[in-house]
């Protein structure tokens, strides 16, 4: 199961300096037009670390890392968040990964050690 799945248009989660760690599945899942809203929070051993999944799906995650996950941040199908100065390191498969019309704007976000693609 995933730690925390944001559903629902007009649905909102704000996580500030939290710690979200040894998921089996999704760290942070956004779907269905919901927004989250994290800052400051560590993501760690996770399949993935936030995943946008959809259209009118977005958010914000400001000064957040993923550590150690198989993919750092998915964004798919229209979705279309904000992300500022975010670190992903050693994701087994992508650190940014952006697929099927999802979008983002990515700002001063680093991956380091991927074994698979950066962006």
């Amino acid at each position: 199961p995933d730690a925390l799945f944001v559903l629902d248009r007009g649905s909102r989660a704000d996580v500030v300096d939290s710690d979200l760690s040894q998921i089996r599945n999704t760290a942070v899942s956004v779907s269905d037009g919901a927004t989250a809203q994290l800052d400051d929070c560590r993501i760690r051993e996770a399949s993935t670390g936030a995943w946008f999944r959809d259209h009118g799906s977005g958010g914000t995650l400001n000064n957040c890392t993923v550590d150690a996950a198989q993919t750092g941040v998915i964004v798919t199908k229209g979705a279309d968040p904000t992300i500022e100065r975010c670190t992903v390191t050693s994701p087994a498969e992508a650190g940014f990964y952006v697929s099927a019309e999802g979008r983002g704007t990515f700002d001063s976000c680093r991956v380091t050690g991927s074994e698979g693609y950066g962006f």
